[in-house]
């Protein structure tokens, strides 16, 4: 391991195959051809078993077939009407299935007319199977209906809302739950899908982490893990509960995941969010009130008023059916953003904490100084001061291990307050710890830290174009500069000053934002199809 780090050099050569997606792509790849596989193959699957459904009468009935007429109707509604009627049951060779003697005694329903003589649903036959009895129906047409069955005088019964809905030119029979026949193979192929998703972006995870090639490309496929490794737990779980149940149902088993992993989620969403408020406050206090200072006391408020919001729409709705269905749609589609951004800051959190964990090898030719604020008389700062010991402490313990010095290139211009640039002061804290002034290459012309870096490659290039580079700076700042060293298409290792805890929450939601904008229309893509997915399932519930 220690001879392939030994590799690694300003042009990359070793990672260019990561750098430039090569790995990650044909991954990717592999994703979307299983993902199209497990989509089709259900699909057929779920095509060839639509057009009717099983369903499971109440254990108390010991009838036969000849006993159904009895205990079996049918209520249907229109989509132009507001009303509901009763229909017999019919067969497929039209033979009507009485209604039963007490049906108007039922409550809930009011009687209308029909406008055609066709139910929605035909009856299709019976079996008994472990001791269970189901009947079977088949699908006439696009539409609804309840199919209520009860013993005469029986007004309790057993009611189940069905819904036929177009699926590539036929019928898919769904119950009000969400359930329909090919529900538990087509939940197996979906946990196939999250396990390997799971599996591949979590290898590419560890492979950018092991090439020391932090990124947003190493957040978002951290975040996807997350997401995915969650999800999988818990559809699982789902599964094997209901198992057993007359009807596993997949929409409900995708949705209560989502709702599921939120209910989990929000305990730590509450804590982190007070816990980043009162960083921020006490940063403030530090550093003084600076708009990028309230990232923590913006992201606290909003996630506390999703967490009320998600409460609220989880309460219990007397409501209409359509409306509870409506109302679960919002929670759900909440639920998913609060979901997606959870994952994905957890996911910095983890990147910006080995990112300024990593160790260099020692096999550096240039340690570029990444620059910061110096005080009036031209000495560093405190903050400046660490960065720079921190780099003189690494080069010493290198040439300890291997007898090989390393160039230290101190980067960073003079702003309007200073008296000289942050490279001028670097530099002559160099040359007061003993550092002789040929082993020093200073910049003094950047302004932030991508022209740190893109000015000192040029300096560094010009001496020696394969250079080993390390870059030295303040811990919760080494995630953004490999962040900033990607984007100028070189590759450096980083080594991390420490500094105060308070800094580091603000830090990392700053590499949070800064994912959010680096790929608003990607992450965008995203959340919106996620979002559109997890409420058409929700509506279907």
């Amino acid at each position: 391991m220690g001879e392939k780090r030994r590799q690694r050099n300003l042009v990359d050569t070793r990672n260019d195959a990561w750098r430039r997606n090569k790995y990650p792509v044909r991954a990717y790849l592999f994703l979307g051809v299983m993902a199209a596989i497990l989509v089709l193959g259900s699909v057929l699957y779920i095509r060839a078993q639509a057009g009717s459904i099983w369903l499971t009468l109440p254990r108390q009935f010991q009838g036969t077939e000849e006993d159904l007429p009895s205990v079996l109707t049918q209520v249907s509604w229109l989509p132009s009407r507001s009303d509901e009627v009763y229909l017999p049951m019919f067969d497929r060779e039209g033979k009507p299935i009485p209604m039963p003697e007490n049906a108007s005694a039922m409550e809930g329903f009011q009687h209308g007319t029909m406008e055609t003589d066709r139910p929605v649903f035909y009856y299709g036959g019976m079996k008994v199977e472990n001791g269970v009895t189901k009947i079977r129906l088949e699908a006439a047409y696009t539409g609804s209906a309840f199919i209520d069955f009860h013993f005469t005088g029986d007004e309790a019964g057993e009611s189940w809302g069905l819904r036929a809905l177009p699926f590539f030119g036929k019928q898919l029979v769904v119950q009000h739950d969400g359930y329909f026949e090919g529900s538990l193979v087509t939940t197996v192929a979906l946990l196939i899908f999250l396990l390997v998703l799971a599996v591949v972006t979590g290898c590419i995870t560890i492979g950018l982490q092991r090439r020391a090639l932090y990124s947003y490309r190493m957040v978002t496929n951290g975040s996807v893990f997350l997401f995915a490794i969650v999800q999988f737990l818990v559809v699982l779980y789902n599964m094997i509960r209901d198992f057993q149940s007359p009807g596993f149902s997949l929409f409900s088993g995708i949705v209560g995941a989502m709702i599921a992993s939120t209910i989990v989620i929000s305990p730590i969403m509450l804590v982190g969010a007070l816990l980043v408020a009162l960083s921020n406050i006490q940063l403030i206090r530090h550093e003084g009130f600076r708009s990028k200072n309230l990232l923590g006391i913006f992201i606290a408020v909003v996630w506390i008023i999703a967490l009320v919001l998600f409460g609220l729409l989880g309460r219990d709705f007397s409501g209409s059916e359509e409306e509870a269905r409506r109302i679960q749609a919002m929670q759900t589609a909440l639920a998913t953003c609060m979901n997606f951004s959870f994952f994905l800051l957890v996911s910095t959190v983890f990147s910006a904490y080995y990112a300024q964990k990593h160790k260099p090898a020692f096999d550096k030719d240039y340690i570029i100084i990444l620059g910061c604020r110096i005080r009036k008389d031209g000495t560093p700062t405190p903050i400046l001061k660490g960065r720079v010991d921190c780099a003189l402490a690494f080069e010493e313990k290198q040439f300890r291990k291997t007898g090989k010095h390393a160039i230290f290139v101190p980067s960073g211009g003079q702003g309007a307050d200073e008296p000289t640039s942050e490279a001028e002061g670097m530099r002559q804290y160099l040359l007061s710890k003993g550092v002789p002034d040929e082993r020093i290459l200073p910049e003094g012309a950047s302004e932030n830290t991508s022209q740190n870096v893109r000015n000192s490659k040029k300096l560094i290039l010009r001496q020696m174009p394969k250079a080993r580079v390390a870059f030295a700076t303040t811990n919760y700042h080494v995630f953004r500069s490999y962040v900033v060293s990607k984007e100028n298409d070189i590759y450096a290792e980083g080594m991390a000053a420490k500094t105060k805890g308070y800094f580091f929450p603000n830090a990392f939601l700053r590499e949070f934002f800064g994912l959010l904008y680096s790929n608003a229309i990607q992450l965008l893509v995203v959340l919106l199809a996620s979002v559109a997915l997890y409420v058409s399932l929700a509506l279907l519930v």
